[in-house]
């Protein structure tokens, strides 16, 4: 008897099973639709016993409050290992944003005003325009945003969606949900993705695994792994004072 039950809850609980297109839709909507946002992304990447790190740090308050700030490992112009920076930052007036990296150029940024052509622009149109001088403009951070023609992008590159099982991230349970990726719409696929969820729709981790071959054709294809391991915060407080940077004038 008690067999018995056991196995039946076992069951239920796999019929109750979310899907992985429905956590996946979840996850788009629990971000799209938050009024504010904070905290970090770590990001680290390796290749043939090599690897990069770096961090995101970013904050908004709908409509038009934001705060990214990346830093990450890099190269400067004679290839010796430096630290990277990007930022964007909006007051709800006026924003900032890092000019995209050129090897002759110093690092430069660009003010506007969030008032333009007689309209406002709201977050994702500032991040739109700043992202562009980001170090990385990451799939999380696109998702974290929410602007809607990035997650269109996002969703085109997803291929497949299977559920990879469960695993507990810093104490939090997950949904994984993994498969194919491709750069684009019509392009083959090209590496392979999984994404960590909460039933609440948060993405604690997203991981992508893709093999980059030698031009020359004289090395064996070598596999890079990229991961970006979530810590944010959907609708709690903000810290206002990141908003309000010196250069934009208040």
């Amino acid at each position: 008897m008690i067999t018995a039950l056991v196995a039946f809850a076992a069951l239920a609980q796999g019929q109750n099973r979310a899907k992985p297109a429905d956590l996946v839709s979840r996850m788009m909507d629990h971000y799209s639709q938050a009024n504010t946002l904070s905290g970090k992304f770590t990001y680290v990447q390796t290749a043939a016993g090599y690897s990069a790190k770096g961090e995101t740090r970013v904050q908004f308050e709908r409509p038009n409050k934001i705060y990214v700030m990346q830093q990450m490992d890099g190269h400067d112009d004679d290839m010796k290992p430096t630290k990277l920076m990007a930022r964007i930052v909006s007051n709800g007036s006026r924003f900032l944003y890092s000019v995209p990296k050129k090897f002759d150029m110093p690092y430069q940024e660009l003010r506007e005003s969030v008032q333009q052509n007689r309209q406002v622009l709201d977050l994702g149109e500032i991040y739109n325009i700043g992202g562009s001088g980001l170090i990385i403009k990451p799939a999380p951070l696109d998702i974290a945003i929410g602007r809607l023609a990035d997650l269109k992008t996002f969703r085109s590159q997803i291929v497949s969606l299977e559920d990879q099982g469960d695993e507990t991230i810093n104490g939090t349970q997950a949904h994984l949900v993994g498969g194919d990726w491709r750069e684009y719409d019509s392009a083959p696929p090209s590496a392979k993705y999984q994404m960590a969820i909460t039933d609440a729709g948060d993405l604690l981790r997203y991981t992508m695994s893709e093999k980059v071959a030698d031009p020359s054709g004289k090395m064996a294809p070598i596999e890079v792994v990229t991961t970006w391991t979530m810590d944010v915060k959907v609708n709690g407080p903000v810290d206002e004072a990141l908003f309000k940077d010196k250069d934009l004038g208040g």
